[in-house]
């Protein structure tokens, strides 16, 4: 027990608690660390279960739903990409709970395929009227909804990628210790300034102006996304000392 340097969890009382028994025969320089995969999934999650992503989750469930119920309608929607000239037409990715990057595997198809997916919708609707295709219809067909999802996925496009490299670069063994060190330090940075930045960069701007969006509202619904995922992030910064310091550091 002495040759232990760090005792790596998640945040479960009855680990917090484990360590405080244990933490007598464990190295005086040592301590808890959080676990670092599962706390940059529940960063991820601040912005994945977001409350403004109520349109975007239906969208993207509903029509998930309504090609995976039919072989041959997934066969023309590859057809209707083809003959719209898209370079490489493709279903939309499988939404996987217990992956976060599945999702944003999604959020990059919506940022090429957004307007395919809502003409292909009305290109379906003669064929079946069904509750599945009016669903999306009614969001997609709506200015200011699809709007706030072309905005919301824009967003998540150009500004979660850092979340989710991480997170795969967490999930394979090639990590090194000062290197991951240096990556969480990045995005604790990356995180903490964009609580206080006004400016989401051209595109964000340009979807507000062209669609006559409250500016304000976004800007601060925005700044409480990473305000939320940073607050999640800090939790565990108290532990990169002790990361920082490890034998694995030094090694």
């Amino acid at each position: 027990m002495e040759k232990i340097d760090i005792l790596v969890c998640d945040s479960a009382a009855y680990n917090k608690k484990l360590y405080k028994t244990i933490k007598e025969g464990i190295n005086p320089k040592g301590g808890l660390m959080r676990c670092w995969t599962h706390l940059l999934d529940l960063v991820s999650d601040c912005w994945q279960d977001s409350e403004l992503n109520g349109n975007l989750h239906t969208i993207t469930a509903k029509f998930q739903h309504l090609l995976n119920r039919s072989s041959l309608r997934k066969t023309r929607y590859i057809q209707f990409l083809k003959d719209k000239g898209c370079p490489n037409p493709k279903s939309m990715p499988t939404m996987v709970l217990t992956r976060w990057n599945s999702w944003y595997q999604i959020i990059c198809y919506l940022a090429e395929f957004l307007p395919h997916i809502k003409a292909f919708a009305v290109a379906e609707k003669p064929k079946e009227n069904s509750e599945l295709v009016n669903c999306l219809l009614e969001i997609l067909e709506d200015p200011y909804k699809y709007s706030e999802i072309k905005l919301l996925v824009q967003f998540y496009f150009e500004n979660a990628q850092v979340c989710s490299d991480m997170i795969q670069y967490f999930e394979t063994p090639k990590g090194i210790t000062h290197q991951s060190y240096n990556k969480i330090t990045n995005l604790w940075n990356f995180l903490r300034f964009n609580v206080y930045n006004d400016d989401f960069g051209e595109s964000i701007h340009q979807i507000i102006n062209q669609n006559d969006m409250d500016l304000s509202f976004w800007t601060s619904a925005f700044k409480n996304l990473y305000r939320k995922a940073f607050i999640k992030l800090d939790q565990g910064a108290r532990t990169l000392g002790i990361f920082k310091g490890s034998q694995g550091f030094l090694s």
